[in-house]
């Protein structure tokens, strides 16, 4: 998986307002903002065994009963 940034909810803020501003023009400029501000960072699974036990307990209990 591939993410970006942290702060993503800020910078995207942040952004909104320089483009009301006038400060940056477009939308598509406030995106190369966002790609050379922040690094991506990339994560592999890794042992499911623990989460597949959690979800399978997870769908017992929303089992319907009656």
């Amino acid at each position: 998986m591939i993410a970006g940034a942290v702060e993503a909810t800020v910078a995207g803020d942040i952004l909104m307002q320089m483009i009301a501003l006038g400060q940056v023009p477009t939308l598509s400029q406030a995106g190369q903002v966002v790609r050379h501000a922040f690094a991506l960072s990339q994560s592999e699974p890794g042992d499911r065994a623990g989460w597949d036990q959690g979800y399978a307990c997870l769908l017992a209990v929303m089992q319907p009963t009656g």
